[in-house]
């Protein structure tokens, strides 16, 4: 009992150890090319985060493909994302093998509080999946819409087993909206690359979500032009609303039957 005790303690010390160097290397690297004290401060939040949550380290040991067999590591990132990635609507009712294989393809990304996980205008090729934390929806605000400062932050936030950027993986897009992390997030990345190959066999859902996306886009159209109407509207002076109005009237009246 005492040897499994201090056998157990030894394998601790060897992970602190292993953290413990990885840290050393990457203060000195900071060091050395000068970099300022708050990226450096971010950039140990995230160490210490992985460390505690998120043991890249420890999962690229356990994944590297000579501890476990293919079907092995396929039931544990299942047991994985069950409450995220597989939770979601994109992969409800989906055919089992599709489900395998686009979770053997998942990339996992780490978020600290305050970081954009995508931006406005930014050249896209991922959908991404949350498994933990909460991020912030940011659209553009009509007049500045390359401002970040000024974009309107939507009252729905994205959480667990939510989704976002599917327009990403049917079409060549930038990002229309800021992503904005408000926690420690953690995301599972699906890249374009990497489901067209899985997509050869299953065509079906190709097709299911291009036309999810197309609806979205056309949603999204009607929108922007209603938002933008308003928004003339509101810069008019009163003699321009008022030949507006009257515009408008004397149309009706001859719809009229």
């Amino acid at each position: 009992f005492i040897s499994a005790i201090l056998q157990e303690q030894d394998l601790k010390n060897a992970l602190d150890w292993r953290h413990n160097e990885n840290k050393a290397f990457i203060q000195r690297a900071v060091q050395i090319l000068g970099i300022p004290k708050e990226l450096q401060r971010r950039v140990f939040s995230m160490h210490y985060f992985q460390k505690m949550s998120h043991d890249i380290e420890a999962f690229q040991i356990l994944f590297d493909g000579k501890n476990l067999s293919s079907a092995l590591s396929s039931a544990l990132k299942v047991y994985l994302y069950q409450e995220s990635v597989l939770s979601c609507k994109y992969l409800n009712e989906k055919d089992p093998n599709y489900i395998i294989e686009v979770v053997k393809i998942l990339e996992d990304v780490v978020c600290l509080p305050g970081e954009y996980v995508a931006r406005r205008g930014e050249i896209a090729h991922q959908m991404f999946f949350i498994a933990r934390g909460t991020l912030s929806i940011l659209v553009p605000d009509v007049q500045n819409d390359r401002d970040v400062q000024k974009a309107k932050a939507l009252p729905n936030k994205l959480k667990l087993s939510d989704n976002f950027g599917e327009v990403a993986l049917i079409q060549d897009c930038v990002r229309t909206a800021w992503i904005r992390a408000d926690s420690y997030a953690l995301l599972a990345s699906l890249s374009r690359h990497h489901i067209e190959v899985i997509w050869r066999y299953f065509p079906d859902y190709k097709k299911e979500l291009a036309d999810q996306v197309a609806e979205t886009a056309k949603k999204d159209k009607q929108r922007n032009a209603q938002a933008m109407a308003q928004n003339r509207w509101k810069n008019m002076g009163g003699g321009d609303k008022r030949k507006q109005l009257l515009q408008l009237g004397k149309q009706t009246e001859a719809e009229e039957p």
